[in-house]
């Protein structure tokens, strides 16, 4: 019941919502760990509890590797799933080529690691077969000696095709559970005859179905932004009584993992989408409720399908249609 609040893009922070996952990897912190294999050229040398970590701890491990393409790896037996392995990384100095894989050399990405503390994912599809034995690594391109080497932390192999936040693992692994937010408002501070849905939020995937919405319940009485499947598309509606959609609109463009501020107003015969200071749709007819027909606003679909996944800074109902003016004003970034 406790929010969690994400820092990484502002210092003002963020409400974070994100589906269950789980950290495949035990032993995310600990790599001098025996379920952590050397292969490769060589065999790293790890030093545990090295350097500070991201979290503020002495629990980041040093790596040394006098040749490149050494690695170390857990092995999974997984195919035919969208995976992601993700690893904090940093230098002591300078900077140096890490690379990052699943099911060995099938999904490879090379990064540039600096003396900044990143995390660095690498995600994609892994097919029908083991390559490797499902070996999912982390290996150096450069040559990591004492006087430049690469420290790391928190590694997380999970299902999906992002990396969510880090979950810990000693020895086992472990599972997150979904982040929900609903059951905010009532019937007497929503009203369906006028008003206006404001978010400012980055969705943690372009293409997953998910909803910021009002209603009564149902399907029948509701004002929806529905991120779609679609990459770049929002689908805002408005619907009253049972009746057909009074406004029903897509709108493409919208790159929904950037922070956007986003405005759906409706009143009578005048209906509006607002995305950072931009009209981006007008519909000058369709009717509305005569009542309050709304009493929840919920960061999900009426039936509890379609979590928005994402970072949430404000989500705010206006019981007033605001001008086009207040609307620009209130959406620009």
């Amino acid at each position: 019941g406790i929010p969690r609040i994400d820092f990484s893009d502002d210092a003002n922070g963020a409400l974070l919502l994100e589906n269950s996952s789980t950290n495949l990897f035990t032993y995310s912190e600990d790599f001098s760990n025996a379920d952590w294999l050397g292969g490769g050229a060589g065999v790293f040398t790890i030093t545990p509890n090295a350097v500070i970590s991201p979290d503020g701890t002495l629990n980041a491990s040093k790596l040394i590797a006098p040749n490149v393409g050494q690695q170390i790896r857990q092995n999974k037996a997984i195919i035919n799933t969208q995976m992601s392995n993700s690893f904090y990384m940093r230098t002591n100095s300078g900077t140096k080529q890490m690379k990052l894989q699943i099911n060995d050399t099938q999904i490879d990405s090379t990064f540039l690691v600096t003396t900044e503390w990143n995390r660095y994912t690498v995600s994609g599809l892994v097919g029908s077969s083991l390559i490797g034995s499902g070996r999912c690594t982390i290996a150096n391109v450069d040559v990591l000696d004492e006087s430049s080497h690469v420290y790391i932390y928190g590694a997380q192999l999970e299902v999906g095709s992002y990396s969510t936040s880090y979950i810990k693992t000693v020895g086992t692994t472990q599972t997150r559970v979904a982040d929900t937010a609903s059951g905010s408002g009532n019937s007497t501070v929503i009203n369906s005859t006028e008003g206006v849905l404001y978010a400012e939020c980055k969705s943690l995937s372009n293409t997953t179905a998910q909803y910021i919405a009002i209603s009564d319940g149902t399907a029948g009485n509701e004002v929806l932004m529905y991120f779609s499947t679609l990459a770049d598309q929002i689908t805002v509606v408005y619907q009253h009584d049972g009746l057909s959609n009074s406004y029903q609109q897509s709108i493409s463009g919208i790159n929904k993992t950037n922070m956007n501020k986003f405005a759906l107003k409706w009143s009578v015969n005048n209906f509006s989408f607002f995305v950072n200071g931009v009209k981006v749709n007008e519909q000058l007819s369709g009717t509305v409720g005569t009542g309050n027909n709304f009493n929840q606003l919920d960061l999900v679909y009426y039936n509890g399908t379609n979590n928005f996944l994402g970072k949430v800074k404000s989500v705010q109902v206006y019981t007033t249609a605001l001008t086009d003016a207040e609307l620009t004003t209130l959406t620009t970034i």
